[in-house]
C-alpha cells in the first residue's frame, strides 16, 4: 500500500488566501482543525510509537496495555468527530476557494481521510487484541499498519497546516 500524493502545489503568496465573494471566515471556522487537534493527533501517533518500541522491546505490560486500550477509544471518537466536522465547516469554506489548486489540494486532504480511516480499520482491531491481552497479535502486521497510519497521519497534518497557514491572512 502507497501513502497518497500531495504533488499539486499551492499558489505562492497571498494568492493563497479564501477568495469567497461572501462572508470570510473567521477564526471559529478553523475551531475543529487547529493546532491543538494536530498535537492531539499527534500525541496520539507518539504513543503508537511508543507502544510499538515497548511491543518490539519485550512484552507489553498492563501500562502498555491500558495505553492501547486509551488509543482505541480515543481515535476512535477523534477520527469520526474531527474528520466529520473539518468535512462539513472547513473543507466546505475551502471548497468554495476561487483558486483551482486550492480545492484540489482540499480534494487530497479529504481523500487522505479515506486512506487513514481505512488504515485504522485494519490496525484498530490490532490494537485492541493486544488491549485485551489476545495472543493472536501479528506483530509484523501490527508494525507495518502502525508505520503506515503513523505516515498518513502525519504528512495529513503538515499538509493541512500548510493550507490553513496560507489561509489564515485573509482570515485575520
Amino acid at each position: 500500500m502507497t501513502v497518497p500524493s500531495h504533488s499539486t502545489p499551492l499558489p505562492s503568496g497571498a494568492a493563497h488566501g479564501l477568495r469567497n465573494p461572501g462572508k470570510a471566515p473567521g477564526k471559529s471556522a478553523q475551531a475543529g482543525a487547529g493546532a491543538p487537534a494536530h498535537e492531539k493527533l499527534l500525541h496520539a501517533v507518539g504513543q503508537l510509537d511508543r507502544l510499538l518500541h515497548e511491543l518490539e522491546s519485550g512484552d507489553v505490560d498492563e501500562a502498555g496495555r491500558a495505553s492501547a486500550r486509551d488509543l482505541v477509544a480515543w481515535l476512535d471518537e477523534l477520527l469520526d468527530t474531527r474528520f466529520a466536522d473539518q468535512e462539513q465547516r472547513l473543507f466546505a469554506l475551502f471548497r468554495r476557494d476561487a483558486d483551482a489548486r486550492v480545492r484540489q489540494a482540499t480534494d487530497t486532504l479529504r481523500l487522505d481521510h479515506d486512506w487513514i480511516t481505512g488504515n485504522w480499520r485494519e490496525l484498530r482491531p490490532m490494537l485492541d487484541s493486544l488491549a485485551r491481552s489476545y495472543c493472536w497479535v501479528d506483530i509484523d502486521a501490527l508494525r507495518g499498519a502502525a508505520e503506515l497510519f503513523t505516515a498518513l497521519v502525519r504528512d495529513h497534518v503538515g499538509h493541512e497546516a500548510a493550507l490553513l497557514a496560507r489561509a489564515s491572512p485573509v482570515q485575520s
